[in-house]
């Protein structure tokens, strides 16, 4: 599984832990439906803004998206920033821009 659809999982998780449909999910995060479905199935990356508000309507921290403590990584940390930047290269702004507001999501004050 990728990073898309690691994060769109955990979503889904936790909607379905609140019993909540994804109209409904939809409907409190102020997005279309459609999104949801894209981000549950790891089709599109989550927007920033709407992660921020996941978190508060879930009570969960950003970094909650991005802990995969049951996930090994098989390659070293320089290995895996070399990775990161060479893909950052190869992206679209608006891709990096999106990053860019997750990264710092996870950095906010509480």
């Amino acid at each position: 599984m990728d990073l898309r659809a690691n994060i769109g999982n955990k979503l889904k998780q936790l909607r379905l832990k609140e019993n909540l449909s994804q109209e409904k999910l939809a409907e409190l995060l102020g997005v279309h439906i459609q999104s949801i479905g894209k981000v549950e199935t790891g089709k599109i990356f989550i927007n920033g803004k709407v992660l921020i508000k996941a978190c508060k309507f879930f009570k969960v921290e950003p970094k909650y998206f991005f802990d995969y403590n049951d996930i090994k990584l098989r390659q070293s940390d320089k290995e895996r920033i070399d990775d990161i930047v060479n893909k950052l290269n190869h992206s679209r702004s608006v891709f990096i821009k999106q990053i860019y507001k997750i990264v710092n999501a996870l950095y906010e004050d509480k």
